[in-house]
């Protein structure tokens, strides 16, 4: 695994490296074409690489409370993506390549992956992680377990966090 972060204004020889990888750099301009400079060495296409840039930097301010007034409307950056692509194409791979710069950014508790046994640990899990990186692998799994009788009411509760900016309670 590559272990540089190249900034997208930085030449082939000029890598940035990724120890020096802060939380200031996840915001810059820069870091979604660096971050997929540093990833693209997968069989992957480069825009998967940017989507997950994108939502490394959506991720990190929706953290930080970061929203976008417009009127008298509050926006946050919730960005709900869904990688496609064919079989083996590396989708697992392409999203484990945010993990070192997770990492020396300090901020590894940003990704999630859990799986849920109910819906009372599933509402339980985003209330207590309101904002971050939920990577889910297969969605048709998702799909399937949203469709399970004991998870009713996950699919209506979930779209509803989309726009509301109210953290749910604990279970």
């Amino acid at each position: 695994m590559p272990r540089t972060l190249k900034d997208a204004t930085a030449s082939e020889s000029d890598p940035v490296d990724l120890e020096r990888t802060t939380a200031t750099g996840i915001g810059s301009p820069a870091f979604i074409s660096g971050y997929a400079n540093y990833a693209d060495v997968l069989e992957a296409p480069r825009v998967l690489h940017e989507i997950v840039g994108i939502q490394v930097v959506a991720a990190v301010l929706n953290r930080n409370g970061v929203t976008i007034p417009l009127g008298g409307v509050q926006h946050s950056l919730d960005l709900w993506a869904l990688l496609l692509s064919g079989s083996g194409a590396g989708r697992n791979t392409t999203i484990d390549m945010v993990a070192p710069i997770l990492e020396a950014a300090g901020m590894q508790d940003l990704e999630s992956s859990v799986r849920w046994g109910s819906a009372a640990a599933f509402y339980q899990h985003f209330s207590e992680n309101p904002s971050g990186l939920h990577f889910w692998g297969e969605m048709a799994e998702r799909l399937r377990m949203m469709n399970d009788p004991q998870f009713s009411t996950v699919k209506e509760w979930l779209t509803d966090r989309y726009d509301n900016f109210k953290i749910p309670s604990p279970f």
